[in-house]
């Protein structure tokens, strides 16, 4: 039997690692994209509950510790407890029913986003706002929150008093 070379070791050695870097990798399973629309829309289901009941605390637990909430006619709002004062200012207004509907859901393992839109309505069953949405959701604590908010009314703005 013919001794190898140490060029030939070397080129059979990483012939070898790359096709088992190759079997590996396509072995990988692929991210579940209706698993994590499931995962947003549970998300989405308790964040209306907790709306509709007033729960600023516990909404404010939807995001992530570094969340960003961009309103509209607002500086944007960082962080849980900022966004969880924000949030009671919101309750305490006259929209007091929230519901959402998602229209799309992408992304991978690493973050989801989610654009759809929201109906408020006041105690009487009248339209408060409908809104347009985008939300950057990533995992924390082995939960989809939301990172980045933003929305924004189709309704014109309020004349100024």
């Amino acid at each position: 039997m013919k001794k190898l070379t140490g060029n030939r070791q070397l080129q059979i050695i990483c012939i070898t690692l790359m096709t088992l870097s190759f079997i590996t990798g396509c072995n990988t399973p692929a991210f579940d994209k209706i698993a994590g629309r499931k995962s947003i829309e549970a998300t989405d289901s308790m964040f209306v509950d907790l709306m509709n009941k007033g729960d600023a605390t516990r909404l404010a637990e939807c995001y992530t510790v570094d969340a960003l909430l961009m309103m509209p006619n607002k500086p944007a709002i960082e962080g849980r407890t900022n966004i969880q004062s924000a949030m009671m200012d919101f309750i305490k207004s006259d929209a007091t029913k929230m519901s959402i509907r998602i229209n799309n859901v992408w992304g991978d393992e690493e973050a989801l986003i989610s654009e759809g839109t929201i109906l408020f309505s006041t105690k009487e069953g009248q339209v408060a706002d409908r809104i347009k949405y985008i939300c950057v959701y990533k995992k924390e604590d082995g939960m989809w929150k939301m990172f980045r908010d933003c929305f924004n009314s189709d309704l014109p703005l309020q004349a100024a008093k």
